[in-house]
C-alpha cells in the first residue's frame, strides 16, 4: 500500500526515454537523477511515514511501448501523476499514437480533484503541440535560459553540482507540493480531499517578473495557500482572458500582483497589456488588492501612460520582496470583520434616472418610502464635477440602485448600465438590490444588455404598487 489509503503508489512519472539516455561524465540519466532527487525529498517530507511513500515509474512508456493494460490499471491505482515533459516527449510514437487511454486517466484525476504535476525539462518553443491536458497547467520549469543569447539550459545536466543551487531550489519546492498533496489525500476521508485555503491570486507577470512571481509563489504555498490560477488563460481575446480569470478570482481572498516598467503582451482585440487587463478584472470582483513594485523603479520615466498609472496606484508598495511577502501573508489570513445585521428601517436606494424622467422617478421614491425605504436622486444643477462626485458616492453608500427609464433613450440605459456595473463592482459590500424600472408610456426597443444580478421591473401599466412589490420584498428581506 502506500502512503496515500486506497492506492497501490502516490506518483506515477511518465517521460521519454530519449532524455534519460546519459551524457559523458554522467553514470545515470537526468530523469533517473531527478526522479530519485525527488522521492529522497518527498521522503523526507513525510517524515510521519516516509517508508509508505510508494513511486511507478513507466519504464514502458519511456520505450514508447504500447499503453498495455497493466499501465493502464497501475495509473488507475495511483494517487498523483508527475508528467516530465519535453520536445522528445511531445515528439515521441507514444505521445503521437498511443496517448489517448493515459490521457483519459489524465482527465479523471484532475476532475477527482488529484494534482497532476507537469515538469518542463526543456523548453518547447510551439505550446501548441501540447496536449490539452497537459497545456493548460503551469510547469515546474527545470531550465533557465542562459548566457547573453538567452539560451535555453537544463538544470543539473549532465549532474547536478554545488555551484547549480537553483537545480536543488527547484526539486525541492516540487517535492513539498507533492508531500501536501498526498498529506491532504491521505487526511481526507475519502480520495476527493478538499482543496486548502486560503486561496491567493498571483497575477501573470512580464518576463522580467518570472523569477520573482516563482520565489512569491513557492513562498506563499509553503505557509500552506493555494494559489490560483492553475492553468494558462486563453491569451489570443480579452474577453476570453476574462471568461477564464473571472471563476478563479471567486475563489480568492486577495489579488496580488508584482509590476514593473515593462507593459508586456496586449490581447489581440485590446489596448490594454496583461498588467492592466489583470488588475481591472480584480477591481471588479471586489477582492483586496496587493501590489508590489522595485523601490528604485524610476515610476516618471515609464512611456506607457497605462502602466504608469498603474504602478501609482494606492495599492502599490514600493519595498522589498521579503516585506511584500509578509504584507501578503497577512491579509490572506486576515478573518473578515462579522457582518453587521442592517435594520430594515434604515435601508436607502439610489434612484438614477434622465431629467426627462424625473416626475416618474419621484413617484417611484414616494412609494418605497411610503413601504419604508428610503431613497436618493441625483443632483440636477452644480457643476459637472460636483454632479459625477454625487453621482459614485451614491452609487457606492446606497444600499441598492434602480435606473428609472421611461421617455429616456435607449443610449442613456445603456451607458448607465455599463457605468453603474463599474462602479458597483469596487463596492466593499455588494448591493441589497439592482434593478432597471421599465416605466416607458409605449413599447420600447430592447436595451440588448443583460447583467447577473439585475432585476428588470416592467411597470408600462402604470400600477406601481404590483410592479415594485417583488423588489421591496428582497430589498427588506
Amino acid at each position: 500500500m502506500a502512503f496515500v489509503p486506497g492506492c497501490e503508489h502516490d506518483i506515477f512519472v511518465s517521460y521519454a526515454h530519449i532524455d534519460n539516455e546519459p551524457l559523458s561524465g554522467a553514470q545515470q540519466g537526468w530523469v533517473s537523477t531527478f526522479v530519485r532527487d525527488v522521492e529522497s525529498v518527498v521522503r523526507r517530507k513525510l517524515f510521519d511515514r516516509p517508508r509508505d511513500f510508494a513511486l511507478w515509474v513507466d519504464h514502458e512508456l519511456a520505450g514508447n511501448r504500447p499503453f498495455s493494460a497493466d499501465i493502464a490499471q497501475s495509473v488507475k491505482n495511483t494517487a498523483s501523476l508527475l508528467v516530465i515533459m519535453s520536445p522528445a516527449y511531445l515528439a515521441s510514437d507514444w505521445c503521437r499514437r498511443e496517448r489517448e487511454a493515459f490521457r483519459c486517466e489524465v482527465q479523471h484525476k484532475q476532475r477527482a480533484g488529484s494534482r497532476v504535476f507537469v515538469v518542463e525539462l526543456d523548453h518547447i518553443d510551439d505550446r501548441r503541440r501540447i496536449p490539452p491536458e497537459f497545456g493548460d497547467l503551469l510547469p515546474y520549469r527545470m531550465w533557465i535560459e542562459d548566457g547573453p543569447a538567452r539560451t535555453p539550459r537544463t538544470l543539473g545536466l549532465p549532474v547536478p553540482t554545488a555551484n547549480e543551487p537553483e537545480y536543488y531550489s527547484r526539486v525541492n519546492q516540487l517535492a513539498l507540493e507533492i508531500a501536501q498533496e498526498l498529506q491532504r489525500l491521505a487526511e481526507a476521508d475519502h480520495p476527493l480531499a478538499a482543496s486548502p485555503g486560503p486561496a491567493v491570486f498571483l497575477a501573470e507577470v512580464t518576463d522580467d517578473l518570472e523569477p520573482r512571481r516563482e520565489e512569491l509563489r513557492r513562498y506563499l504555498a509553503q505557509m500552506g495557500l493555494r494559489i490560483l490560477p492553475t492553468s494558462y488563460y486563453p491569451r489570443d481575446s480579452a474577453q476570453a482572458f476574462a471568461q477564464a480569470m473571472t471563476p478563479d478570482l471567486g475563489q480568492c481572498k486577495v489579488f496580488v500582483q508584482l509590476l514593473s516598467g515593462v507593459v508586456g503582451r496586449r490581447p489581440n482585440d485590446s489596448a490594454s497589456g496583461f498588467p492592466a487587463l489583470q488588475h481591472t478584472l480584480a477591481l471588479r470582483s471586489g477582492l483586496p488588492i496587493v501590489q508590489w513594485r522595485a523601490r528604485d523603479l524610476a515610476v516618471d520615466e515609464v512611456a506607457d501612460a497605462e502602466q504608469r498609472e498603474l504602478l501609482q496606484g494606492a495599492s502599490v508598495r514600493a519595498c522589498g520582496l521579503e516585506e511584500f511577502k509578509t504584507a501578503v501573508l497577512a491579509e490572506a489570513r486576515r478573518e473578515p470583520p462579522p457582518a453587521k445585521p442592517r435594520p430594515s428601517t434604515d435601508l436607502l436606494l439610489f434612484l438614477d434616472t434622465d431629467a426627462v424622467d424625473r416626475a416618474l422617478a419621484e413617484r417611484v421614491g414616494k412609494y418605497l418610502f411610503a413601504q419604508g425605504i428610503g431613497y436618493s436622486l441625483a443632483l440636477q444643477e452644480g457643476s459637472p464635477e460636483d454632479i459625477r462626485k454625487d453621482l459614485e458616492d451614491n452609487l457606492r453608500e446606497c444600499d441598492g440602485l434602480m435606473l428609472v427609464y421611461g421617455a429616456a433613450s435607449l443610449n442613456w440605459v445603456r451607458s448607465k448600465l455599463r457605468w453603474c456595473r463599474k462602479i458597483v463592482s469596487q463596492r466593499a459590500d455588494p448591493p441589497v438590490a439592482l434593478a432597471v424600472f421599465d416605466g416607458a408610456p409605449h413599447e420600447q426597443a430592447g436595451v440588448g444588455i443583460e447583467i447577473p444580478g439585475w432585476q428588470w421591473i416592467d411597470c408600462r401599466s402604470g400600477k406601481l404598487d404590483e410592479c415594485l412589490q417583488t423588489v421591496v420584498h428582497d430589498v427588506k428581506a
